[in-house]
């Protein structure tokens, strides 16, 4: 498990969180977001059923949708689909977008001109991404991860910018 993430330069407050995973036990994927902007779901979120999901929020691509599941059911995987997108996009480091595919292969990317306090949880199967104008810092790197759920990241070290340490 990965995460990732980096301290803002604003404090103001955008809080979007959200999450692309797919369950190895029956193989159900889903997405899921939410924020305070209005009707948010109907840009961010995408799925098909025996394809993937993706998830595409702060200064949203909406292509990264359709295209990533075009990608997907052509038989990229999650990581393969996300390096084409990424590609493609003249402004890469203004996103945040995750990928899960039908195998429980899981991308993500947070560019580093995103939103105010950015960041992920890449993990077996899922990625969880926030960005929030409350970041928690992790001592003596200098590096901010949003408010995540510390429960579900207990399990694994923290890896940030080609480290691994302790957890909170």
């Amino acid at each position: 498990m990965r995460i990732i993430g980096r301290r803002a330069r604003s404090s103001r407050l955008a809080h979007t969180f959200s999450i692309v995973a797919r369950d190895s036990a029956s193989g159900q994927m889903g997405v899921a977001v939410q924020s305070h902007w209005f009707s948010v779901g109907s840009v961010v979120t995408w799925a098909e059923a025996g394809v993937g999901a993706v998830a595409t929020q702060a200064l949203v691509e909406v292509r990264y949708g359709p295209e990533g599941l075009d990608l997907m059911r052509a038989g990229r995987s999650a990581p393969e689909a996300l390096r084409e997108l990424l590609m493609a996009d003249e402004r890469p480091d203004l996103r945040q977008v995750a990928l899960v595919d039908a195998r429980g292969r899981a991308a993500v990317h947070t560019g580093r001109r995103c939103v105010a306090d950015a960041g992920h949880v890449l993990g077996e199967g899922f990625s969880v991404q926030a960005n929030d104008g409350q970041p928690r810092c992790v001592a003596g790197h200098g590096r901010c991860v949003p408010r995540l759920d510390r429960r579900s990241c207990r399990a694994a070290p923290v890896r940030l910018g080609g480290r691994t340490k302790s957890r909170w």
